[in-house]
């Protein structure tokens, strides 16, 4: 977070040390004796979902909010956020957001729009696209009066897209959201990060997530069934990659996840927003088991070789 965070609102400040061994403790512990807006959990380590549920336990205020420890925020964020709430009468308010390196390299700012005040089904709709403020929990501002209707615990079982299912869970509870572009929140891409491309079995859970999406938006918004259906073939191709990548013996799992894959081939195959690469993906992982990544990357390799040629050839 920002060290000169805007606050002319009443705010308190749960910071959770969930097993640091370095100094953290201690520099939390020392910044709450000079404030006591700020209270310090501390823990041991048991993932991002039990460390928010701890937070979530002690919260009073009328909005929540969540910054993850290696991220910041720009210094009006949190105050922009609240009065966007209270201008539009929204549930949910959401900013943009900047993906860095951690040395301050921008990888990805969110595009430029005008504020939009959306139905819970669009905001949801939005939040599974790529080119837009995406599922994350942070770069959003719940009224707590949702966390009652839309159930206020992480699965801690969950340990990869927990944060989209518990964005969209609260968001179906919503009458009404708003999303203002402006970047507040800086996103930073850290080596250890669940979302690196090393194979773990842990990461299974994401289909576990994708799964309860899929349950969640049947129920309420049959309109974005194909939505999340192809994204959950998505994560089934992602999974699959790894785990051939993975110097492990991974026949067991890449056979659970051909499985995955057979669940909605049809609608993912029919859908024109879905790229041929994946398609190929697809097809191959399923005609030509463990073996059609191979293949697919020998393809790809080919395809860049030839490309390659033409361009050199026409220059």
């Amino acid at each position: 977070m920002s060290g000169h965070q805007v606050f002319d609102i009443q705010v308190e400040i749960i910071i959770i040390n969930d097993g640091s061994t370095d100094n953290s403790g201690k520099i939390c512990d020392d910044y709450a004796k000079l404030d006591d807006r700020i209270h310090v959990i501390h823990k041991k380590n048991e993932g991002v979902s039990a460390a928010r549920n701890e937070g979530l336990k002690i919260v009073k205020g009328q909005y929540i909010g969540f910054v993850d420890s290696d991220d910041w925020v720009e210094p009006t964020m949190f105050e922009s956020l609240k009065n966007w709430s209270v201008q539009y009468e929204a549930d949910v308010a959401i900013c943009g957001f900047c993906r860095e390196e951690t040395n301050g390299d921008i990888i990805y700012c969110s595009k430029k729009t005008d504020a939009l005040v959306l139905t819970a089904e669009t905001a949801i709709s939005l939040a599974l696209q790529e080119d837009s403020y995406q599922g994350y929990l942070v770069n959003k501002l719940f009224r707590s009066s949702l966390f009652i209707n839309g159930g206020s615990q992480f699965d801690t079982n969950v340990h990869v897209c927990e944060d989209l299912y518990f964005v969209c869970q609260h968001i179906a509870v919503s009458h009404k959201i708003v999303y203002n572009s402006e970047p507040f929140y800086h996103y930073c891409m850290r080596e250890n990060s669940a979302c690196k491309n090393d194979w773990d079995e842990k990461k299974l859970s994401l289909i576990t997530a994708r799964e309860r999406i899929i349950r969640l938006v049947t129920d309420l918004y049959p309109n974005l069934q194909n939505q999340v259906k192809c994204l959950y073939i998505c994560s089934a191709l992602y999974l699959i990659r790894l785990v051939v990548r993975s110097d492990k013996k991974g026949k067991a799992t890449f056979k659970k996840l051909q499985g995955n894959l057979r669940k909605y081939k049809k609608e993912f195959l029919a859908c024109s927003e879905m790229s041929i690469r994946n398609k190929t993906k697809l097809v191959l992982y399923l005609t030509i088991p463990f073996i059609g990544h191979i293949m697919y990357e020998k393809l790809v390799f080919y395809f860049k070789f030839f490309k390659r040629e033409v361009r050199n050839a026409t220059n």
